[in-house]
């Protein structure tokens, strides 16, 4: 026999090298024995996961989010952070978070673990009450129930305290996605884009002639089936349709429904707004200021209504029963509607305002101008992610970082701070943070936090606090209290 030649030979040992191999890889290939998220469930408002885990084998690491947030950076296989968006849905939402590690040989090992991020909730605040929309579509309401704003089935001006100066579910309403604060009534958007309210409405703001000037029980909007947000204002409301077109109910006194008439007492049918497309986002004005605005997808902002004190923004004091384009404003990103007065959100930030300034309700460090007909920019600190116009003369926004400022009238201590009785310049709220949202009230405001908790302040007479507490007519509360009875 021939002796093995030295091609043989080589060919040889790489075989006997290829089948030692797949040990070789085996042995190397990495392991992933821990991987924990902490915490594992998060509220409504987003925030960083801690991710830790335990890897042997590995050369590298990578961390992938679905669905995809923002895009996490390092090969680290040890300790690693994620952060995830707040969620703007009332169902929860929930992301698998996968670690992969890969050996020096290129084989990968793969591990994951879920956190759920809570649902979102909403508050409101109309005159003297308020309501928060709780995940899965539950409302609660607590403060004055003169007209059966709180949604308990029947109205009455005096009784126990627990029954108005803390939180209690509103009878009948289910798979609520949206809650807007009239004066004495509220409204509910529902998931099948139907529209519930309920309290007052003797001016047709529940969507439907009255037989009696009150209702304590939700009754549905007639002609609304395809809304995608809703907005009420002191005595009339407005439904964002799927089409991106609004229509509006209630008090049409000086043309806050937008569709060319006004001087009517009550229009309980849903009237179209003339000649408004391309809809984003509505706000109605409070008590005094019967405006209402609409944010248009490319940053415009029309409003039509009440003009005398400049809030439709156009550079007149005059009413408008059809949309008015808002002069010199670009960019805007969320609006708010107040007593005689108009803000928004704009880019970077900014924040807009028009309309009354009498007692600093614009926010630009200047008290006393009268009305201003285009909009002045509020002299915040940093940039706003959220501005609410109240009933009163008080305005408040949520800065980047969950701060809250707060400007104009502070005879009842709502700017969450004692002192002078108004200041038209902004200042923080003292003894919260992390805010997540504001609504604004007549004589107080209430805030929630990015974990739910929810905090007001101002006046109190009627339990508009909600911690379950009357304070003595005329009293002033500028310190936020816990609200009591929620979930």
């Amino acid at each position: 026999m021939r002796a093995p030649t030295g091609r043989l030979v080589a060919v040889a040992a790489a075989l006997a090298l290829l089948a030692a191999l797949p040990a070789t890889a085996a042995a190397r290939r990495p392991r992933i024995a821990m991987l924990r998220a902490t915490p594992s469930a998060l509220a409504f408002g987003g925030g960083s996961v801690r991710i830790r885990s335990r890897v042997t084998g590995a050369a590298r690491c990578s961390l992938s989010v679905s669905p995809r947030v923002a895009p996490t950076k390092g090969s680290s296989c040890r300790t690693r952070a994620v952060t995830l968006p707040a969620n703007r849905s009332t169902s929860p939402a929930t992301y698998t978070i996968t670690l992969a590690a890969t050996g020096a040989h290129g084989r990968r090992a793969r591990r994951s673990v879920r956190v759920t991020v809570g649902g979102a909730v909403q508050i409101a605040a109309g005159e003297a009450s308020a309501c928060v929309l709780e995940p899965g579509g539950r409302v609660y309401c607590w403060g004055e129930n003169t007209y059966g704003q709180l949604g308990r089935g029947g109205h009455a001006e005096k009784g126990p305290e627990h029954e108005y100066a803390s939180a209690h579910e509103v009878s009948g309403v289910r798979g609520a996605t949206e809650i807007a604060a009239g004066a004495y009534f509220n409204c509910a958007l529902l998931r099948d884009g139907h529209v519930d309210c309920w309290g007052g409405g003797a001016l047709g703001e529940l969507g439907e002639a009255m037989s009696e000037a009150a209702a304590g029980n939700a009754v549905e909007v007639h002609g609304i089936s395809d809304a995608v947000a809703v907005s009420a204002g002191a005595y009339h409301a407005c439904a964002l349709l799927r089409n991106a077109t609004v229509e509006c109910w209630g008090e049409n006194r000086a043309g806050e429904l937008g569709d060319g008439l006004e001087g009517q007492t009550s229009q309980p049918t849903p009237v179209a707004v003339k000649g408004l497309t391309n809809v984003a986002e509505i706000a109605t004005g409070t008590a005094g200021g019967e405006a209402t605005c609409a944010r248009l997808r490319d940053g415009h902002v029309e409003c039509w209504g009440a003009g005398e004190q400049g809030q439709l923004g156009a550079g007149a004091k005059a009413n408008s029963p059809v949309p008015v384009r808002v002069s010199h404003l670009t960019g805007a990103h969320q609006l708010a509607a107040g007593s005689e007065y108009a803000c928004a959100v704009i880019t970077k930030g900014r924040v807009d305002c028009w309309g009354n300034n009498e007692r600093g309700e614009l926010g630009d460090g200047v008290e006393g101008q009268g009305d201003l007909t285009t909009p002045v920019r509020a002299d915040l600190s940093r940039g706003a992610v959220q501005v609410a116009g109240g009933y009163g003369f008080s305005a408040c926004a949520v800065l980047a970082g969950g701060q809250l400022d707060c400007w104009g009238w502070n005879e009842y201590g709502q700017l969450g701070h004692p002192g002078a009785e108004k200041s038209a310049t902004p200042e923080p709220v003292t003894g919260i943070s992390r805010v997540a949202q504001v609504a604004v009230g007549e004589s107080f405001a209430c805030s929630m936090a990015s974990s739910g908790a929810v905090d007001c302040w101002g006046e109190d007479q009627v339990g508009q606090l909600g911690n379950g507490h009357f304070l003595a007519a005329g009293a002033a509360h500028p310190q936020p209290v816990r609200v009591v009875g929620l979930p």
